[in-house]
């Protein structure tokens, strides 16, 4: 309907400008008089009622929507899937951290539309379904709430990540491939360490998922707190507090259940961790466990504490390492993994693992049972008297007698055969 207003009261009242010429929608005009007779029984004098002259078509766009060209998704909002257009009745509604996701992403505006269930893993959208929305841009409309809400998630993600460099609790912060730069891990692995641990809260500074990533990274890595502390914009002394607390937790719940002696029964490692080539060569009537033992090294770096320093370093690597022993199947299974040791004379395969059946590591000595059989090599000749005395057997590659330069037929295949088992 047309309507004469006079400049001053729109001014007032609607805080527009207009002209004598202007024309304003029935909802507009009913929604002034309502409020301007709701404080006075009396109609401003500068307000005079025409009757239409004729029926005008007008659409009133509402004064807080705004037109922007950006890639719009077509189609119903309910009755097709807005990412591969199926048809049907059992659809989810987008959420809004999905679909302001895809607008960083995609520069795309999906609005209050619906898709199935399967497109959607967690708060993101599969890698399959991202690129299935549509690359065609079109006009679309914001209003002023979509804006609000936009702007409001856009500083919280501000507020959240203007202190971080490192935030494994995001999932959209860190790639697939830099977990497994960091922390030599998937990110499917490091969500499964991640599910076994309980004993690590949640603080101020760090997370749980924090507190693991840091000690897999200083793992992987070998980085100095100081450099951890710059990475992760975490204090110093927090770091040393994650990285024990790390290590505590994971010893206690995740290492327990995967390593060690307790972790698995000698019918599992004869029935499913043992071959039937070891079971041909070593085994027996009695169907003994059959184990291949042997020492690593693990690299360290130079030790500022004097006497560690010493008994760190190798003589015959010529650089610092400790010496786990390992104990695997024939399978190549990990049934326990002993120490770390030193790496000076005092700390040789034999003296090692003379030292672990002398105090029964990981009660050893209950786990094993007579007759049981461990593959070793030439450095452990100095225990083979030890492990007779307990009633396990030995096997070893055999040495050349004096005078002799090779073995016999039976020596050599008997040696070659233990010797790859072994290796």
């Amino acid at each position: 309907m047309l309507t004469t207003v006079s400049g001053s009261t729109c001014l007032k009242n609607f805080m527009i400008k207009v002209k004598e010429t202007d024309v304003s929608c029935s909802r507009c005009r009913n929604k002034y008089y309502r409020s301007n007779q709701a404080s006075s029984n009396t109609v401003s004098d500068d307000v005079v009622y025409q009757p239409p002259a004729k029926k005008q078509n007008k659409i009133c766009v509402p004064q807080n929507t705004f037109h922007c060209l950006l890639q719009s998704v077509k189609g119903p909002s309910h009755s097709s899937c807005c990412i591969c257009k199926r048809r049907g009745h059992k659809f989810v509604v987008v959420p809004s951290c999905i679909r302001n996701n895809v607008l960083l992403k995609k520069c795309n505006r999906s609005g209050w539309l619906r898709c199935c269930p399967g497109h959607i893993d967690g708060d993101l959208l599969k890698d399959d379904a991202m690129t299935q929305i549509s690359d065609l841009k079109s006009e679309c409309q914001f209003n002023r709430t979509d804006i609000f809400n936009l702007l409001q998630q856009v500083r919280t993600i501000a507020l959240k990540n203007q202190n971080k460099r490192i935030d494994f609790d995001s999932d959209s912060f860190i790639s697939d491939a830099d977990y497994y730069n960091l922390l030599g891990l998937s990110r499917g692995s490091f969500d499964d360490i991640c599910s076994h641990i309980t004993d690590i809260r949640n603080t101020k500074n760090r997370s749980l998922r924090t507190c693991i990533g840091i000690y897999l990274t200083k793992l992987r890595s070998g980085m100095s707190n100081r450099l951890l502390s710059t990475v992760f914009n975490i204090g110093i002394d927090s770091i040393k507090r994650s990285i024990w607390s790390a290590r505590k937790a994971l010893a206690k719940e995740f290492t327990s259940n995967y390593i060690g002696f307790e972790h698995i029964t000698r019918k599992a490692v004869v029935e499913k961790h043992t071959t039937d080539l070891a079971k041909t060569l070593f085994g027996g009537p009695t169907d003994p466990v059959i184990l291949i033992i042997d020492g690593t090294y693990i690299y360290i770096q130079k030790s500022t504490q004097f006497s560690f320093q010493r008994r760190s370093f190798s003589m015959h690597k010529k650089r610092p390492l400790v010496k786990p022993m390992m104990i695997v199947t024939s399978t190549g299974y990990y049934v326990s993994v002993l120490g770390p040791y030193f790496s000076d004379n005092k700390n040789n395969d034999a003296k090692i693992i003379i030292h672990a059946l002398s105090n029964n590591a990981e009660t050893i000595k209950s786990w094993l049972n007579e007759d049981d059989v461990m593959i070793v090599d030439r450095g452990f000749r100095d225990s083979l008297n030890f492990l007779n005395e307990l009633g396990i057997k030995t096997e070893m590659p055999k040495f050349l007698k004096k005078g002799e330069k090779q073995h016999d037929v039976e020596d050599s295949n008997s040696s070659r055969l233990t010797t790859k088992n072994a290796g």
